[in-house]
C-alpha cells in the first residue's frame, strides 16, 4: 500500500512565496487544499474505461463519457491497455501527472524511480504516453473536460466542506506544533467507484513535490445513472493518518538508528504480509501514524467512533495500536507537556521497546 499523503501549511507561511510554475492543474496561490478532477488522471481514467478494466459504476457521468469517447474505443492508447498484460489497477491513471500541460499534453517525463517501471518496461511506457496525448488531441479531450468543469467545482466544493466542517486539519496542526510546507490536492476520480489510493508527487511529479495528493473515488452505494457520483471518505482518518506522515517522516529519520535497534519488536503476520507491509521500517511508518490517528479519535471523537478506530487497525495486523495510542494521549495530549511531538518522539520510543505486542483474534 502506498504511503505518505497529506497536508499542512500552518497559517505562519506565506502561501504567495509558491511560485506559480509550481501550481498543479486548478490550485490557487493562496489555497492549501486543492479538490478537483485532475484532467491529467482523468484523461487516463477515461483511456482505461475504454479499455475494459474495471468499469465504473453507473452514473450521469459515465453516460457522458460514453456519448463523447465510444468511437475512439479503438484508439492506439485504448487497444494498448486492452491488450496489455500488465498488472494495473485505478492507480495507473495517477501517471497524468507527468504530463506537461495536463489539460493539452504534448509531453511527459517519467522518473527513474516510479513503481511503474515494476509493471511495464520504460520503452512501453513511453509509447502508452505518447499515444495517450495523440487520443487527447483525437479526441478533444479538453473541450469535453471543460465543458464538465461545473461538475467538477461542485464536486470539489461539496468534498470541500467535508474537510473543513470537521476541523481535522486544525486539530492535526494542533497536534504536532510545527509547521510543514506541504499542501493537500485530491483528485476526484469520478470514473473510479471502488478505489482510493496516495499518489506520490515527490518521485511522480517532483515539480509538485510540496503536495501530497490523494486520488478519491467515489462511493454510491446504489449507483444508478441518475444519480451523481458522491465523493465521499472517513475525513478524520485520511487526514489525521495521511497527514501523520508528513510529519513523522522527518522525525523517523532523524531516529533511524533507534529506530532500527528495535526491529526485534515486530511479529510478522499475515494481515501484515497482505499489505506489503513486511519490514521493520515499512511497520513503524504505519504503526505510528495509526497509533496518533488512534489517539486523536479519543481526544475529539465519541469512544465508539474511537474504538471502532482502534478495531480497523487491530484487524489490519498492527499490534501496538491500543497501547501507543493511550501513550500518546495521556503523555503527549492531555498533560502537554513538551513542546512539540517531535520533542515527545524518543519519549514515546522508549516506552514502545517496553510493550508487549496484542494478541489478534
Amino acid at each position: 500500500m502506498k504511503t505518505i499523503l497529506f497536508l499542512l501549511l500552518l497559517s505562519s507561511i506565506c502561501f504567495s512565496q509558491v511560485p506559480r510554475s509550481a501550481l498543479p492543474y486548478g490550485a490557487k496561490a493562496d489555497e492549501k487544499l486543492t479538490v478537483t478532477v485532475h484532467p491529467g488522471v482523468e484523461l487516463l481514467s477515461i483511456i482505461q474505461y475504454l479499455a475494459g478494466h474495471a468499469g465504473p459504476g453507473a452514473s450521469p457521468y459515465r453516460t457522458a463519457v460514453r456519448a463523447h469517447f465510444a468511437q475512439f474505443r479503438n484508439h492506439p492508447a485504448v487497444l494498448f491497455l486492452f491488450n496489455s498484460d500488465a498488472r494495473f489497477g485505478y492507480d495507473l491513471p495517477e501517471l497524468g501527472w507527468c504530463f506537461d500541460h495536463p489539460l493539452h499534453p504534448t509531453s511527459f517525463t517519467i522518473p527513474d524511480s516510479t513503481y511503474w517501471l515494476n509493471n511495464f518496461s520504460r520503452s512501453d511506457l513511453t509509447r502508452y504516453l505518447t499515444l495517450c496525448i495523440d487520443f487527447a488531441q483525437q479526441s478533444q479531450f479538453a473541450a469535453f473536460y471543460q465543458s464538465h468543469q461545473a461538475d467538477y467545482d461542485r464536486w470539489g466544493q461539496a468534498y470541500r466542506r467535508q474537510v473543513d466542517s470537521a476541523g481535522v486539519v486544525q486539530k492535526l496542526e494542533s497536534f504536532f506544533h510545527q509547521p510543514t510546507a506541504s499542501r493537500w490536492y485530491i483528485c476526484l476520480d469520478p470514473l473510479n467507484s471502488a478505489g482510493a489510493h496516495a499518489i506520490m508527487t515527490k518521485t511522480l511529479s517532483p515539480t509538485y513535490g510540496q503536495y501530497i495528493v490523494y486520488q478519491q473515488g467515489y462511493w454510491n452505494r446504489q449507483a444508478k445513472p441518475t444519480i451523481d457520483p458522491t465523493f465521499e471518505a472517513d475525513v478524520y482518518n485520511l487526514v489525521w493518518h495521511e497527514g501523520s506522515h508528513v510529519y513523522t517522516n522527518p522525525i523517523q529519520q532523524a531516529y533511524r538508528a533507534q529506530i532500527d535497534s528495535l526491529s526485534y519488536l515486530m511479529r510478522p503476520n499475515e494481515l501484515l504480509s497482505r499489505q506489503n507491509i513486511t519490514d521493520w521500517p515499512h511497520f513503524v511508518d504505519e504503526s505510528l501514524v495509526r497509533a496518533i490517528a488512534t489517539a486523536l479519535s479519543r481526544a475529539y471523537r465519541s469512544p465508539q467512533q474511537a474504538q471502532q478506530r482502534l478495531v480497523a487497525e487491530q484487524r489490519s495486523g498492527f499490534v501496538y495500536t491500543d497501547q501507543l495510542a493511550q501513550l500518546i494521549l495521556e503523555d503527549y495530549i492531555q498533560t502537554r507537556t513538551y513542546s512539540s511531538f517531535a520533542a515527545y518522539f524518543p519519549i514515546l520510543l522508549k516506552k514502545w521497546a517496553r510493550l508487549k505486542p496484542e494478541v489478534i483474534n
